[in-house]
């Protein structure tokens, strides 16, 4: 799981997720609208062969905030998804 994707990972980070083989599995990821550290990781997981990308954003007011503390909003989720499960 990934509160969301810094910006510094543009510099030859996708590149890596997205070559065959590098990176296989699950990944989560969750951030806030108004997080003004992170954003989305769909540019470097969405069309990664093996791998199950799901992103949830979240319209918490809290930026990254939200995730220093455990909130049903964002763990039941996590947890979910660690089981397997697909959520919304």
């Amino acid at each position: 799981m990934f509160a969301g994707c810094p910006p510094s990972w543009d510099y030859g980070i996708r590149t890596g997720f997205q070559a065959p083989g590098r990176a296989q599995g699950r990944v989560l990821s969750m951030y806030d609208r108004y997080d003004s550290d992170v954003s989305s990781c769909s540019r470097y997981f969405q069309n990664s062969p093996g791998l199950t990308f799901k992103e949830m954003i979240f319209d918490a007011s809290l930026g990254h905030a939200l995730f220093y503390k455990p909130d049903r909003l964002w763990v039941d989720p996590a947890v979910g998804w660690a089981l397997g499960r697909e959520i919304d």
